[in-house]
């Protein structure tokens, strides 16, 4: 009885959440552009080597009547290239490949100190010494 109450909360959870999603992509169209976040440089099929830097706009070209109520930061241009989809790919995996770096120091800081607080505090137990050491050696 549990599993099936749990599962029946889980799906009303899953639902509430997804419905008004799907409501709401019935009436606009999805962004076609981005706001670039670090200076990215791409060779591109119809303007040729573009590079942007954060706070610019990259998205479709006006012909293709894109959506895009994304502004560019103050002073910072926006643009259009047929390639607009690279440019924001690029810009996603480079943001998620520093937060993860990030997140990486600060996991590895918080083991080794853990790992010099266990040793401090080994009193000279042999196997609290070497689960500390081991601690900060694989950090």
């Amino acid at each position: 009885m549990k599993k099936v109450l749990r599962s029946l909360a889980l799906g009303v959870f899953v639902v509430g959440l997804l419905v008004p999603e799907l409501v709401s992509a019935q009436f606009k169209r999805p962004q076609e552009c981005c706001k670039i976040r670090h200076e990215i440089t791409v060779k591109t099929s119809d303007v040729g080597k573009l590079t942007l830097k954060s706070g610019e706009v990259v998205g479709a070209p006006a012909a293709q009547n894109p959506v895009c109520d994304i502004q560019p930061d103050e002073g910072k241009n926006k643009f259009a290239t047929r390639d607009w989809g690279v440019f924001c790919l690029l810009n996603t995996l480079y943001t998620v490949t520093v937060r993860f770096f990030y997140g990486a120091i600060a996991g590895s800081t918080i083991v080794i100190l853990l790992g010099a607080y266990t040793i401090l505090l080994a009193a000279g137990e042999p196997e609290r010494m070497k689960r500390g050491r081991t601690m900060v050696i694989y950090a």
